[in-house]
């Protein structure tokens, strides 16, 4: 019998076959762990990470103690390098109340089949799930391993912008402004793909943020924690062709104003996500900052107040963001529109890029040759000057 919406098989494992290292985030119901080996026959199923797998297990660790995760205070001798994946654990917080377990292992539940269903290069995939799911055992999913978040890129590229600011050369200055935009919108296009694979599969995710984008090793960006999406179903659609969904859902500074309205929403509530992301992304800013609960019901949600666009942004970007956090749902663009845009606008700056080096690489063999002919010209006119001054001397 074929699965249902083809989702894939995933292999099940128990916490004493895996070897844990360092904390990697924390969550209200989550804890991540990066996972230093997977020592199950099992393993050898994972047709993507079998050789890693098995180079980690032959790995040298010195061992303090181990628990049922057999936790591993100490990270082995030699780490893979960025060509090869590495995985990490989201495992359910072992101090959670009675109900908070439940919430979270219903959010976890949906998390892993929803993964089931996704395979896309910008998506974390998952790789594995606990044996059990009784309300007693610590369940858990094996994921990709992240190395960091949208948020800290964007920081990081706060503090690009001030050092590259105060950068005296102008065509160093330039050089590094152009890579520093093209990696920015290398972030947005490829969260715009993740997004329109989700929509193509009628997924809404309800919590699109900087903290829940993060990238590899490879500094792929990918979507991750899908606590809150849902796969949209016929039986709560209604006649607008909107959906009756949970208001409220998601982080307040993202979150759509029919959604904090508690009001009929559909897969547009993401893409004014991404708008304010995208201006984030932009401006290095962090959007509504400062604001109370109540200020941003007034001023955002009420009075439709929104970030300052740079004037300076390319007038493309500009329109994009402003459709994508429009008010009006409807008047919002689909990822398939943002995609299209994003990419032509990354491949538009990477030409331009290409076509700038070699301008400036004909510029630079222009000078050296220029330079090479001056010397020459030098020293002939060293040469026959000594050899004027020496016929001089004989005539006379």
């Amino acid at each position: 019998m074929q699965r249902r919406n083809s989702e894939k098989i995933i292999p099940r494992y128990s916490g004493s076959e895996l070897y844990l290292g360092d904390v990697l985030g924390h969550g209200s119901f989550c804890v991540v762990n990066e996972v230093l080996i997977i020592n199950s026959p099992l393993a050898r199923n994972l047709d993507e990470k079998t050789e890693i797998v098995k180079k980690k297990i032959m790995m040298p660790f010195k061992f303090h103690g181990r628990n049922k995760f057999n936790r591993i205070i100490s990270v082995p001798q030699s780490r893979p390098n960025s060509n090869q994946p590495e995985f990490a654990i989201k495992r359910l917080r072992t101090d959670l109340e009675q109900t908070e377990m439940i919430q979270a292992k219903l959010d976890l539940s949906v998390e892993m089949k929803l993964l089931a269903l996704m395979d896309h290069p910008n998506i974390i995939k998952v790789w594995g799930i606990s044996k059990r799911e009784s309300l007693h055992d610590a369940n858990f999913l094996i994921l990709d391993r992240l190395y960091g978040t949208l948020s800290q890129e964007i920081r990081s590229w706060r503090e690009t912008e001030r050092k590259i600011a105060f950068n005296r050369i102008s065509w160093s200055k330039k050089k590094k402004m152009r890579k520093h935009w093209r990696d920015k919108l290398r972030a947005a296009f490829e969260i715009s793909k993740a997004m329109k694979y989700l929509h193509e599969k009628n997924i809404i995710h309800r919590d699109l943020k900087p903290d829940n984008i993060g990238f590899d090793a490879n500094k792929t960006f990918k979507l991750f924690d899908f606590g809150m999406s849902r796969q949209l179903e016929d039986q709560f659609r209604l006649s607008s062709g909107q959906y009756k969904l949970s208001g409220m859902t998601g982080s307040i500074r993202y979150m759509a104003p029919e959604v904090a309205k508690k009001l009929p929403y559909d897969l547009s509530v993401d893409v004014y996500s991404f708008g304010i992301i995208f201006w984030e992304i932009c401006s290095t800013l962090t959007p509504f900052d400062n604001y109370t609960a109540e200020e941003h019901s007034k001023f955002i949600i009420r009075n439709k107040k929104r970030p300052k666009i740079d004037p300076l942004w390319p007038q493309k970007w500009s329109n994009l963001i402003r459709q994508s956090w429009d008010d009006d749902g409807f008047i919002r663009p689909t990822f398939d529109e943002i995609e299209k845009l994003l990419q032509n606008e990354y491949l538009r700056k990477k030409k331009t890029e290409i076509f700038q080096q070699k301008i400036s690489t004909s510029n630079l063999a222009y000078l050296i040759k220029k330079f090479q002919s001056n010397l020459k010209n030098k020293r002939e006119t060293a040469i026959n000057g000594c050899w004027n001054a020496d016929l001089f001397t004989a005539i006379v």
